[in-house]
């Protein structure tokens, strides 16, 4: 939520953003920052270059034991040979020096290691939208 925060001192009203946490999830405990790079990659490969009308939305819910996080943003979207190539390097055992998905992969790994097999990452896109 600061992170957002400081997003919106950074973007005014090019960019709004909707929180929609539910109660059940107020006390859920998940690593400092570790929706960073998500919802950094919303803004800045979604909706960053908007000169007004971006949006960003965070969604988080639960359904019995398990906590669902969901970010959407009204960017560009992904074609699908970069989603491809995103899902590839998603999963690689190994980083490469230069990865250029680093933040979000680092991400998955230390959410794997938080939540083991019950951690679960989906990416969905489709160009403009």
């Amino acid at each position: 939520q600061r992170y957002i925060e400081i997003q919106k001192l950074r973007f005014g009203e090019r960019i709004s953003y909707e929180l929609n946490v539910g109660e059940d999830c107020m006390e859920a405990q998940i690593p400092s920052m570790s929706l960073q790079p998500v919802i950094e990659n919303a803004i800045v490969h979604g909706v960053g270059d908007y000169k007004k009308d971006g949006r960003v939305i965070l969604k988080v819910w639960r359904i019995d034991e398990r906590i669902y996080v969901d970010v959407e943003d009204n960017g560009r979207g992904i074609s699908p040979e970069q989603m491809k190539d995103i899902k590839a390097t998603l999963c690689q055992e190994q980083l490469e020096e230069k990865n250029k998905y680093i933040g979000l992969r680092s991400t998955i790994v230390l959410l794997k290691s938080c939540f083991g097999e019950a951690f679960q990452f989906e990416i969905e896109s489709k160009t403009g939208e």
